[in-house]
């Protein structure tokens, strides 16, 4: 066999192997933006049923004699200002999970004459939905994480909130900037980890 006729060879292993390993990452991409839509619409339903077990309540504290006016405080606006949060990131995460495969129309109108190259056309195309891929599930993972920090954010406000109200004491201002700041340093962790993501694969591509 000629030298020519080995790197020939060498030149179409490589290509079949980039396909294989094409496929397998954008099969994995897609199994990870199925399981992040699955979980964006658990905790979207989630999400809705608190707000319905809000306004359920809401109904019966007329009927204990109770006012509804009586649970008006900061930690509890706070508490329902971040469910709404939680609930909007949730729709987003579960809405924005665009996937991209199958070969476009332009790739079909091109001459193809043998089968290399429908391999290296193949592989430019997958390297193309790699990268868009990379970009919708990562967002959505951010996003989902995003709406569970702010659900776990209102859960502190609420219990606190409600545990005010039964007390008749809602605390003082110095206790409300620490919860807010509880609550602003995990969005900034979560900002910051998905922004550093997004300069790296902006370094990477340059």
């Amino acid at each position: 066999m000629t030298k020519e006729k080995e790197e020939e060879e060498d030149t179409k292993e490589i290509s079949g192997q980039k396909l294989d390993e094409a496929r397998f990452t954008v099969n994995n991409q897609l199994q990870v933006a199925n399981s992040n839509e699955d979980k964006a619409f658990r905790l979207l339903q989630f999400n809705l049923t608190a707000l319905a077990a809000i306004f359920t309540a809401f109904s019966v504290v007329p009927s204990i004699n109770a006012s509804v006016t009586e649970f008006i405080n900061i930690p509890n606006a706070l508490a329902l200002f971040l469910l709404l949060g939680s609930i909007v990131t949730a729709a987003i995460s579960f809405l924005s999970g665009s996937k991209v495969l199958g070969v476009n129309a332009g790739m079909l109108q091109v001459e193809i004459d043998t089968a290399d190259e429908m391999k290296n056309a193949l592989v430019e195309s997958y390297s193309k939905w790699i990268s868009e891929n990379r970009k919708s599930v990562q967002f959505q993972s951010y996003m989902t994480t995003y709406s569970i920090i702010m659900f776990v954010n209102c859960l502190i406000f609420a219990i606190y909130g409600v545990s005010a109200t039964v007390s008749g004491s809602v605390g003082s201002f110095w206790y409300y900037v620490f919860l807010i700041i509880i609550m602003i340093s995990g969005l900034f962790i979560s900002s910051t980890a998905y922004y550093s993501d997004r300069f790296a694969e902006l370094l990477m591509t340059n």
